[in-house]
C-alpha cells in the first residue's frame, strides 16, 4: 500500500510494473542470503515447525482422543503441514525463508522439493486456514485421511533437509525438533 496520506495508484498503473516489482523481490531475495549465524536463528522457528508437525501426527493418529481435541489436533497439524510444505515448495516472497536458504546444492534442494501434488496443498490449506475465503463453504474439504497420505513425504523432507544442513545448524535444529 502507499504510504500515509499519499494518493493511491491506479490499478492501470500498477500492473505495467509487475515485471519490475517482481525484479527487485528476486534482487531482494538473492542480497538476503543467510549466513550460518542467521541460519542457527532460523532454524529454531523451523524446527519449532518440526517438533509440532511431529507432535500433532502422532496425536492424530491416536484414536483414543476425545473428539473436541481431535479437531484441534487436526487443525493445528494442518497448519504445521502447510508451513513446512511452503518452506520446502520454493519461491518465497518478501522475508519470506525457505529450504534454499539453508541448502545450497542443486542435486540436495531436488531432493527436497516436494511432489507437485503435495505443493498443490499449500494454496489449499491457506485459503481453508489462514483466511477466511469462500473455499470454505463452496468446495468440500477433502477428508483427513487425504491429507495425512502426505505426512510420510513431509517426514522424508525434513529427514533429508537435516541430513543437508552444515554440521552447526544441524545440532541447533536437531536439538530443538527432537525435543
Amino acid at each position: 500500500p502507499p504510504p500515509s496520506g499519499s494518493p493511491s495508484v491506479p490499478r492501470t498503473m500498477q500492473e505495467p510494473l509487475a515485471p519490475l516489482h517482481w525484479f527487485r523481490e528476486s534482487l531482494a531475495r538473492t542480497l538476503l542470503r543467510m549466513d550460518i549465524a542467521d541460519q542457527k536463528k532460523a532454524v529454531t522457528d523451523l524446527a519449532f515447525e518440526v517438533y509440532h508437525f511431529r507432535c500433532y501426527s502422532r496425536l492424530y493418529r491416536d484414536s483414543q482422543l476425545a473428539l473436541v481435541l481431535r479437531q484441534a489436533v487436526i487443525y493445528s497439524l494442518l497448519l504445521h503441514v502447510r508451513v513446512l510444505l511452503g518452506f520446502f515448495s520454493g519461491r518465497p516472497v518478501q522475508d519470506d525463508c525457505w529450504m534454499g536458504d539453508f541448502v545450497t546444492d542443486t542435486a540436495a534442494r531436488k531432493k527436497l522439493t516436494p511432489s507437485s501434488a503435495a505443493k498443490a496443498l499449500v494454496p489449499e490449506l491457506h485459503k481453508r486456514l489462514a483466511h477466511f475465503t469462500r473455499t470454505r463453504w463452496e468446495k468440500a474439504a477433502p477428508k483427513m485421511d487425504f491429507y495425512a497420505a502426505y505426512f510420510d513425504e513431509i517426514e522424508v523432507l525434513i529427514t533429508e533437509f537435516q541430513a543437508a544442513l552444515p554440521t552447526d545448524v544441524r545440532e541447533a535444529f536437531t536439538t530443538i525438533s527432537m525435543a
